[in-house]
């Protein structure tokens, strides 16, 4: 699992934490910090998720699995030896009464290398590395996993710091692709989208949300033809509805094991 997997809160840790929700934002509104009982409940999903999928088969144990929460939500990726093992990766994440949304990206397939997953470690780091010394936006406002070069970005930003966390990444090297899992907020913390780097980059690509649906949600990815920080590149954003009786966008054409 990449360096955004688990997140442990040790003393100063949780001295920064109350510092930044004690921020100028209004009472009833939402700044995008996670509180410490959001923290708690994050961490507590990622680890009863994994313990429960590990015991429903028996072939997760040879697959690889990535489950990272952040309010709330909780994004799936790695890769399994089939259809049916990434649908029941997701339905058990699903049956979790704390979970508000499932993001699976998992891929049909081997288990990517090892020089992968370290290359994938330090695309993390070097991005969290940028958010902490950013003045622009706040590191504990947002979740970064990179899995194969594709990174996945959560949280509640405003305009302004999406912007800044767009920046970020494109200043970023051996990215292959973003998916923009940001929920948009007001600057007097009201939400008012979902997909942020879609909305600061393309007015035109709006998605919308159905509060009635299964636990599902909208994306946006940024699929590359070259390096991210190239600064030649035009980036082409596609929003993708996530339908949980399909494959992962990066697996649309792949056929699958019954």
């Amino acid at each position: 699992m990449g360096l955004a997997g688990i997140m442990l809160v040790g003393l100063s840790g949780c001295a920064s934490f109350l510092a930044q929700s004690t921020g100028p934002a209004p009472l009833g509104t939402d700044s995008g910090v996670r509180t410490f009982s959001q923290v708690l409940n994050d961490n507590s999903i990622e680890r009863t998720a994994k313990i429960n999928t590990y015991k429903l088969d028996e072939r997760f144990k040879y697959a690889r699995i990535n489950l990272a929460s952040f309010h709330s939500a909780v994004l799936l990726t790695g890769q399994v030896g089939d259809q049916y093992l990434k649908q029941l990766a997701e339905d058990n994440v699903k049956a979790m009464t704390d979970v508000k949304t499932v993001h699976n990206y998992i891929t049909i397939g081997e288990k990517i290398p090892y020089n992968t997953i370290v290359q994938d470690s330090i695309v993390t780091a070097n991005i969290r590395r940028m958010l902490v010394t950013s003045p622009d936006i706040s590191d504990t406002k947002v979740k970064v996993q990179t899995e194969d070069g594709v990174v996945y970005v959560m949280g509640k930003l405003t305009p302004s710091e999406n912007q800044a966390l767009v920046n970020i990444l494109q200043s970023t090297p051996n990215i292959v692709k973003v998916v923009s899992l940001i929920d948009l907020l007001s600057d007097t913390g009201v939400a008012t989208s979902s997909n942020g780097l879609s909305q600061a980059s393309a007015a035109a690509a709006t998605t919308s949300s159905n509060a009635s649906a299964s636990l599902t949600t909208s994306a946006v990815t940024m699929p590359l033809a070259a390096p991210l920080n190239s600064s030649t590149k035009n980036i082409d954003e596609t929003p993708v509805a996530i339908d949980p009786e399909q494959a992962a966008p990066d697996q649309a054409d792949e056929t699958s094991a019954p």
